[in-house]
C-alpha cells in the first residue's frame, strides 16, 4: 500500500527495489498517473549512477557490494567515480539520494531506503520522472515527505 501512496501524492512511477547478486533489482513498478514509464521494468537491474544504486552503495555492506561495485565503477569515468563517492558519503547521513539521467536523457530519480527490524538495509522505494518533477535535493517538500514514508514502512518491518 506505500508505493499506491506514494504513486498518488508525487503521481510518478514508483518502484520496490531489492539487493540481488547482480545489483539492486526492480521487484514492483506502479506507473505514473500521466502513462509514461520510464526508467526499467520489474527484473531490470538498475546501475550505481542511478539513486537506488548510489542508495545500496551507501548502504549496503561492503562486502556484499564489492563486486558490482567494481563492475559498475569499470563503466565511469575517474570524474563520475569521484562524484559518486562523494555523494555516498552524503546518502549515508540524509537516507535519501538523487540522480538525473541515470538510464535516459531528461528522467531524474530519487530514492528512500527500507530497513529491518534489525535496521538493516533491505530495500529501497524510488520515484522516477521527468527532472522538472523530481525532487533534487533534501530541501525539497517531497523529500521530506519521501524521507517520512521511509520512516514509516520501515517502521511496518520493525525498525525504531
Amino acid at each position: 500500500p506505500y508505493l499506491n501512496e506514494i504513486n498518488m501524492k508525487l503521481k510518478e512511477t514508483t518502484l520496490l527495489t531489492v539487493w540481488t547478486h547482480d545489483g539492486p533489482m526492480i521487484m514492483n513498478m506502479i506507473h505514473s498517473s500521466k502513462g509514461l514509464n520510464l526508467g526499467g521494468q520489474v527484473g531490470t537491474v538498475l546501475p550505481i549512477n542511478s539513486a537506488a544504486g548510489k542508495l545500496f552503495a551507501a548502504l549496503m555492506g561492503e562486502s556484499t557490494i564489492q563486486q558490482w561495485k567494481q563492475t559498475e565503477y569499470k563503466k565511469l569515468s575517474e570524474q563520475q567515480i569521484n562524484d559518486i563517492d562523494k555523494e555516498i558519503e552524503r546518502i549515508g547521513n540524509e537516507k535519501i539520494a538523487f540522480a538525473e539521467e541515470a538510464l535516459a536523457r531528461s528522467v531524474a530519480s530519487v530514492a528512500i531506503p527500507i530497513f529491518n527490524y534489525n535496521e538493516e538495509f533491505i530495500g529501497s522505494v524510488i520515484v522516477v520522472g521527468f527532472e522538472d518533477a523530481i525532487p533534487g535535493s533534501i530541501a525539497d517538500d517531497r523529500s521530506r515527505y519521501l524521507i517520512e514514508k521511509g520512516n514509516e514502512i520501515s517502521r511496518a518491518f520493525g525498525a525504531t
